[in-house]
């Protein structure tokens, strides 16, 4: 099924796959593009979550952090839902565990290496598993191009002024007295003194700065993808202004919420009346406001006034010179595939293309392509080889360029093309890694895919080499944003190195991300696929070994190494007479043999056996406050809640011994941990205020849907497990 299926069904929010009978017993559920469930706050989320509890769970994802660290917490939740762990990690608790470490890559690499299986192109050539194949096939090689074109001439002057750098001064530079102050977004600095301790007035200051943030980056985007895309987002800004002045004559001032300025710069001309707050006039220093607002309209028509000569002429766009003559006349027989972040460029390339090559079949889609069956037949058009065995209908037209915004730039298969054009500048190489990914795949017919980046920069600069000229584009950002980076998301941030290895240094190599996630478990790995396609009998006896084999060598190190074992709990330590180690990543290179040394030795029994004292002990002893954090385990205040009030419903139940039972079996049941899919449909139970009969029926109803039962269930199986030893190696 796909992703977009995933909405609550007549506004039914209490919705999961659990209550749809077509999805009834699966065991095993494959989540394509899992970093789309990043997100648990999202409706997709909360209906896949409760319908995994019970079921084996694989994840697909080439980006499966785009964010912060807390996007791969909520993706193991998906198949880890208790945050209470048996994984090889300290703290046991996988939500302190990120809390701990979310700004330490290699504590969260040493996580993801309990369930982490990672392919990159060189991990398919080198294995032998796959050498077969590897005869028959090829992957493409990979070439980053980087256009260069002059910013201030696309925006060009007046009055032998650059437009260009006006801009950056009325819009984006702090204290100037002219410039544009981003007052409808300050509110909070024309509420009255004596107002502003008002429980609606908290926290609009910090909302405020949120929104400023945000709108500068979006804008800054747009001033360097497309002059008509600066252009029409000026525009819908004035309009913003107009309807605040609007509302403010009616009595009342309005605020949006951070998330809707995106939709509204990309086109929505009034604001969702639901999305928005509105304020009385009375509690704000209502002239200094509309004066405020006038004079940053002001500021944004002047701007309108400079680009309105130019904004749709690409004579004047040197930006769209440099495509045409650099990549159009060069490639005018072949596919195209060229990426805009934002609709409005889109639609400006595809409008200008037609004219200017009306010979050729051309296509975009952006939000104006709302139907999700138009969508696939552009795809299918675009790429036919790919999408179907069948071909194209004679009435259908190939399609020859595709200009698309990044709603294509993952889950589709696009390899009849071969030269992809991201029209935009990178600040991050996810979203660059996401969309080769759309043309750079198994059965590419190409040899080399070509990518092309377009680069901005002044004449000023041409007199710096590359990396000089890339790295004065990153000081630009980095003065204009300045403090205003703390509220960005991270994939809004720059990220410096990624940015020297696409536009100067042109390293092939960003585009596998190889060093994203790496684990010690690779090469093991490697050596296990080697091993299992030279000696096949040798690797079933390594993978299928007996309880209790132990060994010892004659080494440079002494020490002692067990594989111990409870339940789902596999642990490696190595005891140097002093302190033991389980840390995996470290444990593993200090048994690592070679096929000839070390050579076993005979063994002192006792002090084996002394030094597995130790280690069991330790285990024990670990498995003993696991039990105890699982049994002391926190439950939530909404827990608490309806705990007390099923106490205090048992005893006006004291005439129905069947609603008592329920009750009794409600509180065993929410004493325990409850799955985080549960407790958010708890808290919205808890602001109902049902009756006590509806609340019964609501408990269990909640029980059944998110499988509670089955989350305890699978939690206790580990309780009471016993110790098993699988292997043990002496050094000394």
């Amino acid at each position: 099924m796909s992703s977009g299926e995933l909405t609550y069904p007549d506004d039914n929010i209490g919705f999961t796959l659990n209550d749809d009978p077509e999805y009834d017993g699966y065991g095993v559920v494959v989540i394509d593009e899992s970093h789309n469930f990043r997100n648990p706050d999202t409706q997709r989320y909360k209906i896949l979550a409760p319908y995994l509890q019970g079921k084996k769970v694989l994840l697909l994802t080439a980006t499966p952090q785009n964010n912060t660290v807390w996007d791969i917490y909520n993706q193991i939740k998906l198949f880890h839902q208790s945050d209470i762990s048996d994984l090889s990690i300290s703290p046991n608790n996988l939500k302190n565990y990120f809390k701990q470490y979310e700004n330490n890559p290699e504590k969260i690499t040493e996580l993801l290496q309990n369930f982490l299986i990672r392919r990159t192109r060189n991990d398919i050539i080198n294995s032998p598993r796959y050498a077969e194949w590897v005869k028959h096939n090829t992957f493409p090689n990979r070439k980053l191009n980087t256009l260069e074109y002059d910013i201030e001439e696309t925006y060009g002057k007046e009055d032998k002024a650059s437009i260009y750098d006006t801009i950056l001064e009325k819009l984006f530079k702090e204290g100037e007295s002219d410039g544009y102050h981003y007052s409808i977004y300050d509110l909070a600095g024309f509420v009255k003194q004596e107002a502003s301790k008002k429980r609606e007035y908290v926290g609009l200051s910090y909302i405020g700065e949120q929104v400023r943030g945000l709108l500068k980056v979006l804008l800054f985007k747009r001033l360097e993808s497309s002059t008509e895309a600066f252009y029409l987002s000026i525009r819908r800004m004035i309009k913003r202004h107009d309807y605040l002045l609007k509302s403010i004559e009616k009595g009342y001032v309005v605020t949006g919420k951070a998330e809707q300025l995106e939709l509204f710069l990309e086109g929505k001309e009034d604001p969702d009346e639901s999305k928005i707050n509105q304020y009385s006039i009375i509690d704000f220093e209502i002239d200094k406001l509309i004066a405020a607002i006038e004079s940053d309209k002001s500021v944004l028509q002047e701007v309108i006034d400079f680009l309105e000569p130019t904004h749709d002429d690409i004579n004047s766009d040197q930006k769209f010179q440099v495509f045409i003559k650099e990549i159009l006349e060069k490639y005018k027989e072949s596919k195209l595939l060229i990426f805009s972040e934002f609709s409005d460029t889109v639609n400006y390339i595809f409008r200008h293309l037609k004219q200017h090559y009306p010979e050729i079949n051309i296509s975009r889609i952006s939000s104006d392509v709302a139907n999700s069956k138009e969508k696939a037949g552009i795809v299918r058009r675009f790429s036919p080889k790919s999408q179907t065995k069948a071909g194209l209908n004679l009435y259908e037209q190939e399609i020859q360029f595709l200009i698309t915004t990044d709603v294509l730039s993952e889950g589709q298969n696009l390899q009849d093309c071969s030269i992809v054009v991201n029209y935009d500048f990178h600040w991050n190489p996810v979203r660059l890694i996401q969309r080769i990914g759309r043309v750079d795949r198994i059965g590419s017919e190409a040899e080399t895919i070509e990518v092309y980046n377009f680069l901005p920069d002044k004449k000023i600069e041409r007199q710096l080499d590359l990396k000089g000229r890339v790295q004065n584009r990153i000081n630009e950002i980095q003065k204009i944003f300045g403090l205003d980076s703390k509220v960005l998301t991270q994939d809004e941030v720059l990220n410096d190195n990624s940015m020297f290895a696409i536009y100067s240094e042109k390293n092939e190599d960003i585009l596998d991300a190889e060093d994203t996630i790496s684990t010690i478990f690779d090469k093991a790995e490697r050596l296990l696929q080697n091993l299992q396609a030279e000696n096949e009998k040798e690797y079933k006896r390594i993978t299928n070994p007996k309880d209790g084999i132990r060994t010892a060598c004659k080494t440079d190190k002494s020490g002692l190494f067990a594989y111990l074992v409870s339940g789902n709990l596999h642990r490696l330590f190595f005891y140097d007479g002093k302190k033991i180690n389980e840390n995996v990543a470290e444990v593993l290179p200090l048994i690592e043999a070679k096929p000839d040394k070390p050579k076993p030795i005979d063994f002192e029994i006792p002090a084996h056996n002394e030094g597995m004292k130790q280690i069991y002990d330790h285990f024990k002893q670990e498995l003993l406050k696991r039990q105890n954090e699982k049994e002391s385990s926190q439950i939530t205040p909404e827990q608490k809640h309806f705990l007390t009030r099923l106490q205090e419903s048992f005893d006006l139940f004291n005439n129905n011994p069947y609603y008592q039972k329920r009750v009794e079996e409600l509180y065993q049941v929410y004493r325990q941990e409850i799955p985080d899919y549960a407790k958010s449909q708890l808290r919205r139970l808890r602001r109902e205020k049902l009756s006590n009969e509806l609340m019964v029926d609501a408990l269990q109803k909640l029980i059944d849907n998110a499988r509670i039962r089955s989350f305890q269930e699978k939690e206790k199986e580990t309780e009471s497990m016993i110790i098993r030893t699988i292997c043990s190696e002496g050094f000394s």
